[in-house]
């Protein structure tokens, strides 16, 4: 566009030339409202950016939008919210929450607290993992699992179970340690080590019977009465010492002194006697009741050891 100048006084315009135009120089003002401020090179302040591209190496973005950002670098952001997109690398920081999305990769360093919906691949370096609903861990190289549930351990080792209970499943292998309860299922194979076997059912309390035993012909009496209806007496040892005399002496389910209710019998003398330990506690019939029959003069110790259960 030509330059006219039809009065006034005449001033010089910087201009360049540019394919045979002169094109002149235009000064930008930076201030705000009646105040002048020369640019200098520097946009302090831009109130709205409708669309269009900017790259701001230094400064600080108070408000508004951030629409995409390709790629670059955002030191700290304030306070404020991403609502989608990919934020590639966060190097240091913290993000109060995730509400949606996928963090493809990177460290997360420290989840104070919140959810991970799913971790697909990668590691856990430390810290803690509060609760875990579902899913898999692939490796647990160390730390502790303080409670909770595992549903399926596919392999692998647990170091120590401290306390809890394996419902289910198959322990394939354990090298050193102890199982303290063994409530249902199957041991299969022992190769190496022991099993004590206690054999008195839970909640059960063993009782003892003792007398000493005097006649001077022949007689019975109770050492225990009849069970309960459906339960039954079981016997884990007994034993008759003669004191004075020679007498026979006979412990036995139910009131028959020959056949499969006599538990002991024989003729004892002073010092002597029989003992017997079941190594499988005996049971007798149901409703039964236990005693012993006494036969001759003299005395005898007479002790039996049982419990009454179903």
């Amino acid at each position: 566009m030509a330059l006219t100048i039809n009065e006034g006084t005449q001033t010089d315009v910087l201009s360049v030339l540019n394919g045979g135009t002169e094109i002149p120089y235009v000064k930008l003002d930076a201030g705000v409202g009646s105040a002048v401020q020369d640019w200098g090179g520097t946009i302090p302040t831009v109130a709205n950016l409708t669309n269009g591209t900017v790259h701001i190496s230094v400064g600080t973005i108070v408000g508004g939008t951030i629409q995409n950002l390709v790629s670059g670098t955002i030191n700290a952001l304030a306070s404020g919210t991403l609502t989608g997109g990919t934020l590639q690398n966060l190097v240091s920081g913290t993000i109060n929450a995730l509400a949606s999305g996928t963090i493809t990769g990177g460290t997360l360093q420290n989840l104070t607290t919140g959810t991970i919906n799913a971790i697909a691949s990668g590691t856990i370096t430390g810290g803690t993992l509060q609760n875990l609903v579902s899913g898999t861990v692939n490796a647990l190289a160390s730390g502790t699992i303080t409670g909770g549930t595992v549903q399926n351990l596919v392999s692998g080792t647990v170091n120590a179970l401290v306390s809890g209970t394996i419902t289910g499943g198959t322990l394939q292998n354990l090298v050193s340690g102890t199982i303290n309860s063994l409530v249902g299922g199957t041991l299969g194979n022992l190769t190496y080590g022991t099993v004590n076997i206690d054999p008195t059912p839970i909640n059960i309390t063993p009782l003892n019977w003792g007398t000493l035993g005097t006649a001077g012909g022949s007689f019975f009496a109770t050492v225990s009465g009849a069970s309960v209806a459906g339960t039954k007496h079981y016997i884990t040892g007994l034993s008759v010492i003669g004191q004075a005399g020679t007498v026979d002496v006979r412990i036995l389910a139910g009131s028959s002194i020959q056949g499969t209710g006599v538990l002991g019998a024989g003729n004892v003398v002073p010092g002597g006697g029989y003992i017997r330990d079941f190594k499988n506690p005996f049971p007798t019939g149901t409703n039964s009741e236990l005693v012993y029959h006494f036969v001759g003069a003299g005395t005898a110790f007479i002790i039996v050891n049982y419990w009454k259960g179903a």
